[in-house]
């Protein structure tokens, strides 16, 4: 895990065979929020990526690899002043070593971005 207490922490996690909704807490003083827009500090794109890959993993107990990603619709910054606790919504389907995921982040009611995602479990 790369970002997990790193970048983020986990707040509060509520899984099922199905789906895995956590709520992080992004440590606003971390240095990738330095360097990606420094007067307003956002979550960059790719970061969301990771964070819902390690989400994933954690849920798994398995380390995967992202092969595929479509529809990503970055709707709304996360902009860590305004924002420091958002939610990973992540719904999936298991098909041999392929884990299809819809994920959506979001906080209350503003969402942030949503994807089609597949990894692979290695």
């Amino acid at each position: 895990m790369i970002l997990l207490n790193n970048f983020y922490t986990i707040e509060h996690i509520k899984n099922n065979a199905q789906e895995c909704s956590t709520k992080i807490h992004i440590k606003t003083e971390h240095p990738i929020l330095k360097g990606h827009f420094p007067q307003e500090a956002v979550v960059p794109g790719v970061v969301i990526l990771q964070i819902a890959k390690e989400l994933l993993e954690t849920h798994f107990s398995n380390a995967l690899v992202l092969t595929h990603a479509s529809q990503i619709k970055y709707l709304v910054p996360i902009a860590v002043a305004q924002f420091e606790m958002v939610q990973f919504d992540l719904s999936f389907q298991i098909n041999e070593q392929d884990i299809s995921t819809n994920m959506q982040v979001s906080y209350n009611e503003t969402i942030f971005c949503k994807a089609k995602l597949l990894f692979r479990k290695k």
